[in-house]
C-alpha cells in the first residue's frame, strides 16, 4: 500500500510537471492562433470537474458492455472487447493517465504564466543571433522556468507527502 502511494505520487509529480511544461510551451507557441483560447479552456475544464464526474466519464469509456473504447475503438480495430475492471495490471496506467488528464491543464496554465513573464527582449536577441524556436525553448524558456519548476515540484511534493504520511501512520 505504501509502496503504491509513493510510486503513484512520484509518477504524478514527475510526469505531471514534465507534461505541464510541454503543454505550456506548445500553447504559448500557438498564442497567435484563433484556437488558442479554446485549447486553454479545453485543457482547464477537467481540472474544474469533480472526481465523481471524472470517475463516471472513465466508467463510460471503460465499461465492458457499453463503454466507448470497447464499442467503438476496439470494434473498428477488429479486436475483442476487454473487461477493463478485471485487469489489475493495466490499472496503474489508467490511474496515472486519468490523473494527468485532469491536472495537466492547471499545471500548464501556471507554467504559461511563468513563460509570459519572461522578457521578450531575450527572445528577440536570440532570434537576431540566429536561434530558432527549438534553441529558444532549450536555451531560454526551460532554464528560466527552472525556478518555477522547483517551486511547483516542492509544492506538489509537500501536498502529496501528507498522503504518504497518512499511509505510514495507518499501517504502523
Amino acid at each position: 500500500m505504501t509502496r503504491n502511494t509513493i510510486l503513484y505520487n512520484f509518477a504524478f509529480i514527475v510526469i505531471g510537471t514534465a507534461l505541464g511544461i510541454f503543454v505550456a510551451i506548445l500553447l504559448t507557441e500557438i498564442v497567435k492562433s484563433v484556437w488558442a483560447k479554446f485549447y486553454q479552456s479545453a485543457l482547464l475544464l477537467p481540472y474544474l470537474l469533480s472526481w465523481v464526474v471524472i470517475s463516471y466519464m472513465v466508467f463510460a469509456f471503460l465499461n465492458s458492455d457499453s463503454g466507448f473504447i470497447n464499442n467503438t475503438v476496439l470494434k473498428v480495430l477488429g479486436m475483442a472487447p476487454v473487461s477493463w475492471y478485471t485487469k489489475s495490471n493495466i490499472w496503474p496506467f489508467i490511474l496515472i493517465l486519468v490523473f494527468l488528464w485532469q491536472t495537466v491543464g492547471h499545471t500548464s496554465i501556471i507554467y504559461m504564466a511563468s513563460i509570459a513573464g519572461i522578457d521578450k527582449g531575450i527572445y528577440e536577441a536570440a532570434k537576431i543571433d540566429g536561434a530558432g524556436k527549438i534553441k529558444q525553448i532549450f536555451y531560454i524558456t526551460l532554464p528560466l522556468l527552472s525556478q518555477r519548476s522547483r517551486s511547483w515540484f516542492l509544492w506538489r511534493s509537500e501536498r502529496y507527502s501528507f498522503l504518504i504520511l497518512d499511509c505510514f501512520i495507518r499501517y504502523l
